[in-house]
């Protein structure tokens, strides 16, 4: 099994419970609740009466929405990447050269999004264990593991970064599609115009699909070590010392 499937498969087991038993609750309230604490939408008030999660409780809800929402982010970039294969239907008056600036500028954004909740899902944990006997521990795998996300999206990063200069993403080869379609009045530059956006739809979801790939592949390496780091050999939450229930 992967690092990323027995990370989800042991966060859905560890949370399964907990979710259940404030869904028996059956009320507006609570399930209002659970679903902003679920979504991070945190301005959902607390049901009054007793609690309904404890703070371990919390720790693997929090895990779970976290993994969720990196999961969301990995999903679209594979969403994107097969509809960028696609030509826009007949008798919709949509450019495909625009089509395709869309697919790409929503793939860099998506993956500094990926990025964010990497970091974000690193910063909960090191926070969750800060009291614990292994803080020190902890902290210098999580250290080190941000650090090699960060360099690993590094060269994504930096072409989203350059999006907003003079052209709306730095990209040569999509910025010629629009401008030859300004001249493609003339029967030959029309021929032109279609070649080249032939090639630079094979070359954009090619570049998609590599980029997946090694994307998958690193997400599979950081929930590796997540695991080693949050779950026990046999996938039980290791629960930070001050949250754990009595």
């Amino acid at each position: 099994m992967s690092g990323r499937k027995r990370f989800g498969s042991a966060v859905a087991s560890a949370s399964n419970p907990v979710v259940r038993r404030v869904v028996t609750e059956e009320t507006p309230a609570t399930t209002a609740w659970l679903s902003g604490l679920l979504t991070g939408i945190e301005d959902t008030a607390r049901p009054k009466g007793r609690p309904l999660l404890r703070h371990d409780d919390l720790f693997v809800v929090n895990l779970l929405r976290a993994f969720s929402e990196i999961e969301e982010s990995a999903d679209t970039l594979e969403v994107i990447a097969t509809l960028a294969r696609r030509a826009p239907p007949k008798g919709v008056a949509v450019r495909p050269e625009a089509q395709l600036r869309l697919f790409v500028e929503a793939y860099l954004q998506e993956i500094y999004i990926l990025s964010l909740r990497c970091a974000a899902m690193l910063t909960f944990i090191k926070r969750a264990y800060r009291k614990d006997a292994r803080a020190d521990a902890v902290a210098a795998r999580v250290t080190t593991l941000k650090d090699g996300i960060a360099a690993s999206f590094k060269g994504m990063l930096s072409v989203r970064g350059a999006h907003v200069h003079e052209f709306r993403h730095d990209d040569f080869d999509v910025s010629r599609l629009s401008t030859l379609k300004l001249l493609a009045a003339d029967p030959l530059l029309e021929r032109v115009h279609r070649a080249a956006l032939r090639d630079v739809r094979r070359k954009k979801t090619e570049w998609m699909r590599t980029n997946n790939e090694k994307i998958g592949e690193l997400l599979d390496r950081f929930f590796t070590i997540l695991h080693e780091l949050v779950f026990d050999a046999a996938s039980k939450p290791r629960f930070p010392s001050p949250l754990r229930s009595a």
